[in-house]
């Protein structure tokens, strides 16, 4: 993981503490991570396309783990 997405993350934590930012919200029946939503600044259209969107929890879990280890 890059350390900028690590600072990023550990910003949006402190920034927005009430969001719980290490789980998903679900788009269109699909799993959407929360962090690269926000760091991207995507819209719901530019989600319902994007590699931040996995078909189960597993995927997403993956995703989670890989980029967004704490």
């Amino acid at each position: 993981m890059s350390k900028g997405i690590r600072a990023y993350d550990k910003g949006m934590a402190e920034q927005f503490p009430y969001i719980e930012w290490r789980e998903p919200i679900i788009v269109n029946g699909r799993w959407a991570c929360r962090l690269c939503i926000a760091r991207l600044g995507l819209k719901e259209a530019d989600v319902t396309s994007s590699p931040y969107v996995f078909l189960d929890r597993a995927e997403y879990d993956l995703h989670l783990t890989q980029t967004h280890r704490q």
